[in-house]
């Protein structure tokens, strides 16, 4: 247990979070978090960050550095925060791989429980694959059990076994039931992680694949993003991937991922498929281009060009911007299907040219405003429209 302990430590982070209000300004122990890769990446909980202004994380040295949200899946309750500045060779956590678990074993909860920095408790992997449900509806089906205590807190610090390694990222208690705790297993962890650790979020490259790993350890192909140089090459989805850049992930996601997020502009990745061969792909940059997709992955938004004949047909007030057609993330709910976007930071968007150049510039985490058109009458009537300004956070 100690030398778990000694191994695992340095890469867990207390998080405090700054709340404002027009009373008064609050701060407060959020919880934990972990460190997962050398650039200052961290891992959490959602709900550990959920409506915070500023964000603050102590490492393990006692170097305090301010952090901003990358993503938030409030689904999953897994956030992924930044920090910035960081100091040189920082610490990360060890991975285990899911199947590996076993029944009974020894698992450590590391976190900052009440304040208390660095807190250890102790004890066995009770059950996995348990079930999560909020009333009659089931959130989770694949938590990791333990009865090593958790308090609030240890919300986000890493579940990890005897070799300090992370098997899970501790969650939640079950109230009225001491002794019983559960935490994210690593297989979910990695899996969402994937979907924000692409080189399109966080390099504005083009590259166009979404790997996934299935519960076996096998890594695949959940989604090949149409034009990408991926496409072009004829990945599709559903393929097995053997080797990238010829490294072997055995169900190592989350290397994969990182080695995604240093990818190089003008340099040739070689990646195996099973019963397909081997294949060359080269990233892009994006070009302006490319609005549809960056408004997606950036913004959680799918839009499309507002072009006269559409405006003058639909009675809208301005006559060129961009059109909201639907939502896949958190910032859908400040849209209405039909809103158009006529400005972004203060310039004018005349075409998915100009936005698509505008959100290639915004880095994961900061705020753009958008000045929206929402229309509040029918179309049958004489059309009215709302201006309205949105902050919305980049993803």
């Amino acid at each position: 247990v100690v030398r778990a302990i000694e191994k695992a430590m340095p890469s867990v982070v207390n998080l405090r979070t700054k709340h404002f209000s027009p009373e008064q300004e609050d701060t407060t122990v959020a919880g934990s978090g972990t460190i997962i890769d050398q650039s200052g990446l961290v891992l959490t909980n959602r709900h550990v960050i959920a409506g915070a202004g500023e964000i603050f994380a102590t490492l393990n040295s006692g170097a305090v550095c301010p952090a901003y949200v990358i993503a938030e899946d409030s689904k999953n309750d897994i956030a992924l925060l930044k920090l910035i500045n960081p100091p040189v060779f920082l610490p990360v956590i060890p991975l285990t791989r899911p199947w590996k678990l076993l029944l009974g074993e020894t698992v450590i909860a590391v976190g900052n429980p009440y304040g208390l920095d660095g807190t250890i408790t102790v004890g066995i992997l009770s059950g996995i694959n348990r079930s999560l449900a909020d009333g009659n509806r089931l959130l989770f089906t694949d938590l990791l059990q333990t009865d090593a205590a958790v308090f609030p807190g240890n919300s986000g610090g890493p579940l990890i076994n005897l070799d300090g390694c992370m098997i899970g990222m501790n969650m939640a208690i079950k109230r009225n039931a001491p002794g019983i705790s559960f935490a994210v297993p690593l297989s979910r962890i990695e899996n969402v992680l994937a979907e924000y650790l692409l080189p399109e979020r966080m390099l504005n490259l083009d590259f166009g694949i979404l790997p996934q790993c299935d519960e076996h350890g096998i890594v695949k192909i959940a989604e090949v993003f149409p034009g990408s140089p991926a496409e072009k090459a004829g990945i599709r989805a559903g393929m097995e991937l053997i080797s990238f850049d010829r490294w072997n992930p055995e169900g190592d996601l989350l290397s994969l991922s990182r080695k995604l997020i240093r990818l190089v502009p003008g340099k040739s990745y070689r990646i195996q498929l099973k019963n397909f061969g081997t294949v060359s792909i080269e990233p892009q940059p994006f070009t302006e281009f490319h609005a549809v997709p960056l408004a997606e992955w950036k913004l959680g938004i799918k839009i499309s060009s507002l072009v006269p004949e559409i405006a003058d047909t639909l009675q809208y007030p301005i006559r060129s911007g961009v059109i909201v057609s639907g939502f896949t993330g958190d910032n859908g709910t400040l849209f209405r299907r039909g809103d158009i976007i006529a400005e972004w930071n203060g310039e004018k968007i005349q075409s998915l040219e100009d936005f698509g150049k505008l959100l290639m510039t915004m880095a994961p985490g900061s705020i753009g405003t958008a000045v929206v058109y929402s229309p509040v009458s029918d179309l049958h009537q004489k059309r009215q429209f709302e201006r309205r300004v949105l902050r919305l956070k980049v993803r």
